[in-house]
């Protein structure tokens, strides 16, 4: 391998090509975390990226938060049977509606979806609603919860 850069050449050469390849990633790397330092770059907030850039020894400057929101779920009362449902249309031709059961364990039961077509999402929200009754009565549930936009 023949890989020098100006840094290494000013010391000795070094014989084998072990030594010079760690001695260049080496050299990458410190040049690396002085850049990242120095830029005002921000990074995608992902646990890949945040990983990675540890992995390398680099300080990440990850995106300003936009709303930070807590999100928290607390059981609901026992022997009762939870679906979420939700319906969306984005323009005519593709109206959709999908739902998720759960028990009070919140462990899910099965879920549901169904393309209407040519819908909107008013009809596409109480198509859910509809799909989740008639799919309880099957089931034979006798609690059921619903929660929906």
């Amino acid at each position: 391998m023949s890989f020098f850069s100006e840094d290494l050449a000013m010391h000795e050469t070094p014989k084998d090509s072990a030594t010079i390849l760690l001695m260049s990633i080496a050299l990458i790397l410190a040049k690396l975390r002085i850049t990242s330092n120095a830029t005002k770059s921000v990074m995608n907030n992902s646990i890949f990226d945040f990983v990675f850039l540890r992995s390398l020894g680099i300080q990440g400057h990850p995106r300003k938060s936009q709303i930070i929101k807590q999100v928290s779920w607390n059981l609901f009362i026992q022997g009762w049977t939870k679906c979420n449902i939700d319906g969306a249309a984005k323009g005519n031709p593709s109206a959709r509606c999908g739902g998720i059961f759960r028990n009070d364990r919140a462990c899910a039961l099965g879920c549901f979806t169904l393309n209407l077509r040519t819908q909107n999402s008013l009809f596409a929200e109480l198509m859910g609603v509809i799909l989740a009754i008639e799919l309880v009565a099957k089931k034979n549930w006798s609690m059921l919860w619903l929660e929906c936009d």
